[in-house]
């Protein structure tokens, strides 16, 4: 008795020669006929096609193409980036290890206060945008936390800008304690970046 899910099949090389084969098989009382590819792949039917997924290199083509999309549209809107640090010795707490503790040298070297007039904040602000005049930065000290400071910068082809806060400025407002870093366009503001105590 026959079985209805049972399939029967019989290789016989195609009229052309070539290495494929073609399956007749019998599947369910119907004739069916299948290709199978010289590498030995599944067989299938015949006028149907198979599906073919993207090559690798095209993935790949998709994938670069859409990283770049996304970076020219985050590139395109205007951002401002602020690092800051405070200057009170000759070398930096971050290079203190590279010049104080030099196993490879004998010389020694300790670091230095800075003169009081040298002594300093500083607030590296960093911009993307086009068509700006004016880099502002704002601020408030500890010792006069109701006062805000400003200073400008106008730029040309910069993309970034130091400001400091030193000398008599420095030592008697006190540390920083609130501050913002805002990009102009005439009077329209277009971008921003503040401390959290702002």
């Amino acid at each position: 008795m026959k079985h209805l899910n049972n399939r029967i099949c019989r290789a016989r090389r195609s009229a052309s020669g070539r290495a494929a084969s073609i399956w007749s098989c019998r599947f369910a009382g119907r004739d069916e006929a299948s290709a199978v590819t010289p590498h030995g792949g599944y067989p299938t039917r015949q006028g149907v096609p198979s599906r073919q997924f993207p090559s690798a290199e095209f993935l790949s083509f998709l994938f670069a193409l859409f990283t770049l999309l996304v970076s020219a549209c985050a590139s395109s809107r205007p951002s401002v980036d602020v690092t800051s640090r405070t200057r009170l010795m000759d070398i930096d707490k971050a290079d203190q290890r590279m010049f104080l503790h030099d196993t490879a040298s004998r010389i020694r070297y300790k670091a230095q206060d800075l003169p009081a007039n040298e002594q300093r904040e500083e607030f590296f602000v960093e911009w993307r945008g086009a068509n700006l005049d004016r880099v502002k930065f704002e601020y408030r000290q500890v010792n006069a936390p109701n006062i805000v400071k400003e200073q400008e910068f106008a730029p040309a082809r910069e993309r970034s800008h130091v400001f400091e806060i030193r000398g008599d400025d420095f030592h008697t407002g006190g540390p920083v304690s609130a501050w913002r870093a805002s990009l102009w366009s005439g009077n329209e503001l277009v971008a921003e970046r503040k401390s959290a105590l702002w």
